[in-house]
């Protein structure tokens, strides 16, 4: 079997542009045309064009310039035939076997590369933001069935447990839901008194609101505009629309930090570092 591995988009980039415009007319350089060869090969290749064969001409000019015209024979394309996975995780595989329906894979169209990488960052997202804290790039294998003659190949998802490093102990072990347990947001960070302990707090619906100063915000003000909520599970996306919120608010600055750490028990912490304008540093009703 032949691994799929995602053309990169330089490759992808430049034969968009070769194809369209050509090369002109420039002093021969046996070396960049067998690149250029070779690059328009692995992008017919990322296009389900197997058995494709690049050639080239070249026509010498008086000024020792030439031109040279490159001979594609794409041949037929391949396209897929059946998709079946191998995922470890039954985690995963419940998650992906609930959302196939989605797959930008589908069986009888053509073999595009393209389509690949794009499934693959769907599922990476599709995964984060169903609670998968540990799931990152690269984790996801695509195999293609090169055995077989036939123009409708085979393909196969792999998706390997986690591998964690403990010391000198390297192990794998199944991927698992992770909840956020608790969300501290200090309202008036600086780097300056990162590791000063807090001298005021509040607490609101589960959000722990913490200030180096007096508190000076309403906590239901700003828990309104946290997308992350106390002992729900994980997801990517609520970080970002947290930080987009709390930016639309005007009050702090747009650099609104969200970490998170893992507890013993398997759950998260979310810590929001929040760092006010100037002109907006003001008080709030402190009624909630």
């Amino acid at each position: 079997k032949k691994q799929v591995k995602g053309m990169s988009r330089s490759y992808r980039g430049f034969n968009s542009w070769f194809l369209r415009n050509g090369n002109p007319p420039v002093i021969s350089d046996s070396l960049q045309i067998n690149r250029s060869v070779n690059s328009l090969h692995k992008y017919f290749l990322s296009k389900g064009f197997f058995d494709s064969n690049v050639t080239f001409k070249e026509h010498k000019k008086n000024n020792k310039r030439s031109i040279v015209d490159y001979v594609i024979k794409t041949n037929e394309p391949y396209y897929i035939d059946t998709i079946s996975t191998s995922i470890d995780s039954p985690i995963l595989d419940s998650i992906y076997r609930a959302n196939v329906d989605k797959s930008l894979l589908v069986s009888g169209d053509k073999i595009d590369y393209e389509n690949f990488e794009n499934e693959e960052s769907r599922l990476i997202t599709l995964f984060r933001n169903s609670g998968v804290y540990h799931f990152s790039n690269n984790l996801i294998e695509y195999w293609i069935d090169s055995l077989s003659p036939s123009h409708h190949k085979k393909i196969m998802l792999k998706i390997p447990d986690r591998v964690v490093e403990e010391g000198d102990s390297i192990f794998s072990t199944p991927f698992k839901i992770l909840k956020v347990k608790k969300i501290n947001i200090n309202t008036d960070y600086s780097f300056v008194l990162k590791n000063q302990k807090p001298t005021d707090s509040a607490t609101y619906k589960g959000y722990n609101f913490y200030a180096n100063d007096k508190l000076k915000y309403n906590p239901k003000y700003l828990a309104n505009a946290i997308i992350i909520q106390p002992d729900s599970i994980y997801r990517d996306s609520e970080r970002d629309v947290t930080r987009r919120y709390m930016r639309e608010l005007q009050n702090f600055r747009p650099s609104v930090d969200i970490k998170y750490v893992e507890n013993d028990d398997e759950s998260l912490t979310a810590n929001i570092y929040l760092t006010p304008l100037k002109k907006y540093s003001l008080n709030f009703d402190t009624e909630f």
